[in-house]
């Protein structure tokens, strides 16, 4: 579960749950909660694609987590443009190696650092957003997130309990 600290003082909870798991697809829900009001869950899948990357989907929506292959300095493409929506592509970056993190869930050691930025085109607006994520071998998925949003905002998410992996 991740809470998430939000400038109104609502601080969501997400409850991500494995409803299975075939060869290298795990099948996911994904439930949200803000200020105690219930968000429709969401079916996705997270998988080693036929490449070997780390792959979120959910819906149309797809996002490469970790490529095949990569060390400290490593881009790609995260999530793809959508001119129609004004959203740029989503750029990661590996930026570090063995770092350690202590959350709410407990410090998790040889996490894995990656930079990520996107811009979105309002009108004459473009907001950027910085986000830096570090994601744990034992957990699973990311075990701290911070976004930096140009308008001044930010946002952190860290576990607060739970395991994705085999610790």
């Amino acid at each position: 579960m991740n809470g998430v600290s939000q400038p109104d003082g609502n601080t969501p909870s997400e409850v991500i749950a494995i409803t299975a798991i075939t060869g290298n697809v795990a099948t996911i829900t994904d439930s949200y909660t803000v200020g105690g009001v219930p968000f429709p869950t969401n079916t996705g899948t997270f998988e080693l694609d036929a490449a070997g990357a780390w792959v979120e989907t959910f819906g149309a929506y797809k996002r490469v987590l970790l490529p095949a292959t990569f060390s400290v300095g490593k881009s790609w493409v995260a999530i793809p443009a959508d001119p129609s929506m004004g959203v740029s592509a989503t750029i990661s970056t590996i930026a570090a190696f063995n770092v350690t993190r202590s959350v709410p869930a407990g410090t998790f050691t040889d996490c894995l650092q990656v930079n990520s930025t996107r811009t979105d085109t309002t009108g004459s607006v473009f907001t950027t957003t910085n986000t830096t994520r570090y994601y744990s071998p034992t957990a699973g998925d990311f075990v701290d997130s911070l976004s930096e949003i140009s308008d001044g905002e930010s946002i952190t998410a860290q576990l607060q309990s739970g395991y994705m992996a085999n610790p």
